[in-house]
């Protein structure tokens, strides 16, 4: 019998669990979930982080809620929690607690047996770091079933939103099934759910910047366009790296530890890159999965 190599959470990381597992049940006390709207916000490379309030949530809940959008690395952790939460993961949610799975999300994007290498050639020629989305796709499909990730996006939940870069506008777009009728976006609705998330993280200069849709971050008006989704004047609850609190209808809870969040996100995408362990992965992992609040 394996035995699952459980972190043991240091007290930054138990106290903004339980501090985050409040805030929700605080909203939620205040606000039904079908007159609610969840913001999932970019989180980074360590998709972990948004595990926490989508595992406090519960699939349950999320799939009443008004309105759930997501944002670049929020997408990708929205779209991994459902699929786990669902019965249709390849991996129990227990797993990504262990130092194999961040490991194997490591070498999906470096193949190579000498990756930094690779990554240094890559960036002084003018390539892309890793030359493609594959290390997405790999991931997903690692996690997911295939039948999951190949769902097309016009089939997935109607209060599903999700958001893009559209660089041949120059502006953010969101994307759901009622905006498909948009004739720029009713080819979109087609897409398997799998290039979908690897549009919302098309990074420029990391995953490829030569399509016409990439991670919403980059957009010229993205502090505007989040502004707006978050003060829609629903009871709105946001799940950020960035701050905690309240304001009007809007609830923000930091879904990370660090007090530092701007240093924190550019180390983790270093680590990424240049293949060094991440140990916050396993660590809002076993926040999310296994530690008791």
């Amino acid at each position: 019998m394996s035995v699952v190599n459980t972190p043991v959470l240091s007290q930054p990381y138990m106290a903004m669990s339980r501090e985050l597992r409040a805030s929700v049940e605080q909203f939620f006390a205040r606000a039904e979930p079908e007159q609610s709207v969840l913001v999932v916000d970019s989180c980074g490379p360590v998709i972990t982080s948004q595990f926490q309030i989508l595992q406090a949530i519960g699939l349950e809940r999320l799939s009443r809620m008004k309105e759930v959008h997501a944002f670049s690395g929020g997408a990708f952790a929205l779209f991994v929690y459902i699929g786990l939460a669902s019965g249709a993961g390849r991996i129990c949610p227990t797993q990504l607690s262990t130092p194999e799975n961040e490991r194997r999300f490591r070498e999906f994007h470096h193949p190579s047996s000498v990756p930094v290498a690779r990554v240094l050639l890559n960036l002084l020629t003018g390539h892309t770091v890793f030359g493609s989305a594959k290390p997405v796709h790999d991931s997903m499909r690692y996690m997911l079933q295939n039948e999951f990730v190949d769902t097309p996006f016009d089939l997935m939940p109607a209060n599903l939103h999700l958001h893009l870069h559209d660089r041949q506008a120059g502006r953010s777009i969101e994307l759901s099934r009622a905006t498909l009728t948009t004739p720029d976006r009713a080819s979109l609705g087609e897409l398997p759910m799998l290039d979908v998330i690897s549009l919302c993280v098309s990074i420029p200069r990391v995953y490829g910047d030569d399509g016409r849709y990439g991670d919403p971050v980059y957009a010229r008006d993205h502090r505007d366009h989040i502004k707006n989704v978050c003060a829609n004047g629903a009871p709105t609850l946001v799940s950020t790296p960035w701050r905690t609190g309240t304001k009007d209808a809007i609830t923000f809870v930091k879904c990370t530890a660090s007090r530092y969040p701007k240093a924190a996100l550019m180390s983790d995408m270093l680590r990424m890159i240049f293949n060094v362990r991440n140990r916050d992965w396993q660590r809002y992992a076993s926040a999310a999965f296994q530690f008791p609040g």
